[in-house]
């Protein structure tokens, strides 16, 4: 819903809550920001009447004074659930094209990778082992990638952001070292009743 965020001249995709792809039962997401004073700093909300900013007591009128629009706003590819991922990946037609990577795989690593990390806890370097997996490991898109990745960055004491998590991407892109798709090759299949010999001089090699 805020893919088009570019065309209307906004630096950087409106934020939206929650920010996890999915909450466990009993869990929590990130909590909604409402206008007023920001949580952090002396800054409070100002509101866009459709011609001008407005502050102060006219931005809390103009607030109160909106009563919602119609849910059947809401397009309808936004309401159509994403399909399922197959239990386990297909296997590759060739070497050169990747298998379907099922969510779990990545659930897996994700929840080994530490959380609740501040400054100076070397959250660069477990951002760029995680997008090595998914960029590298198992060949997906970046899109893919930094959704996974602020999806971690959540977890955090203080989250990197989207903009710095896109460059840890193109990083993990550029300086990774396994080969693209290298996490999802099959491993070759025994022969089962054959076996093979080259006799030598020496004696038998198997």
């Amino acid at each position: 819903m805020t893919s088009d965020y570019t065309s209307l001249a906004l630096p950087a995709a409106p934020e939206t809550f929650p920010k996890q792809a999915k909450i466990a039962p009993c869990g929590y997401g990130n909590w909604l920001r409402l206008p007023g004073r920001h949580h952090t700093r002396e800054h409070w909300s100002l509101v866009w009447d459709g011609t001008r900013w407005l502050d102060g007591a006219p931005a809390v009128q103009f607030i109160l004074s909106n009563t919602g629009d119609s849910p059947l706003l809401i397009p309808v590819e936004a309401t159509i659930a994403a399909p399922r991922p197959s239990s386990r990946p297909r296997g590759f037609a060739d070497f050169g094209a990747p298998a379907t990577v099922p969510n779990k795989s990545i659930e897996k690593y994700l929840a080994k990778l530490p959380t609740g990390l501040g400054e100076g806890q070397q959250r660069d370097c477990h951002a760029f082992r995680f997008a090595c997996f998914l960029v590298r490991d198992l060949a997906q898109s970046d899109a893919v990638a930094l959704a996974w990745l602020l999806r971690w960055d959540a977890l955090q004491a203080v989250s990197k952001g989207e903009r710095r998590l896109a460059e840890i991407i193109a990083n993990a892109r550029k300086y990774g070292q396994h080969a693209i798709g290298g996490g999802q090759r099959p491993r070759p299949e025994r022969q089962s009743g054959i076996r093979h010999f080259v006799i030598t001089s020496r004696g038998r090699i198997g």
